[in-house]
């Protein structure tokens, strides 16, 4: 494949995906599930352990609603690499070291905890 060829089938792959402002200003939730399917668009289909689904949704959100060049482009995006989420690779969950699977999955159940507690 050509690099004309490669830009093109990029730049038509990535056209309705959403910058990330647009999911800051509406502040939609983790599970995603009132975004409209397009076409083109997977369903998520969950593979990671229960404590970690919803960081996987996060990160299949991201794969599929947000151009890859965020990954790069944007300082909030580039930190979550530190925790194995990226646009173009979503949560790896299977590379995550024990010490950061730990915390993650504590950040989880603390927000969890929090949202229980504010909604009674």
């Amino acid at each position: 494949m050509s690099i004309a060829t490669y830009s093109a089938t990029r730049a038509a792959r990535e056209a309705d995906r959403l910058p990330l402002s647009v999911f800051q200003d509406a502040r939609l939730s983790a599970n995603y599930e009132g975004l409209a399917q397009s076409e083109g668009i997977a369903a998520f289909e969950p593979a990671a352990p229960e404590e970690l689904r919803m960081l996987e949704r996060l990160g299949f959100a991201m794969t599929q609603y947000l151009s890859t060049s965020v990954d790069f482009a944007d300082p909030f995006v580039v930190q979550l690499r530190q925790i194995g989420l990226t646009v173009r690779g979503g949560l790896a969950w299977q590379s995550l070291s024990d010490a950061t699977r730990r915390g993650l999955v504590r950040a989880v159940d603390h927000r969890r905890r929090r949202r229980r507690a504010a909604h009674g």
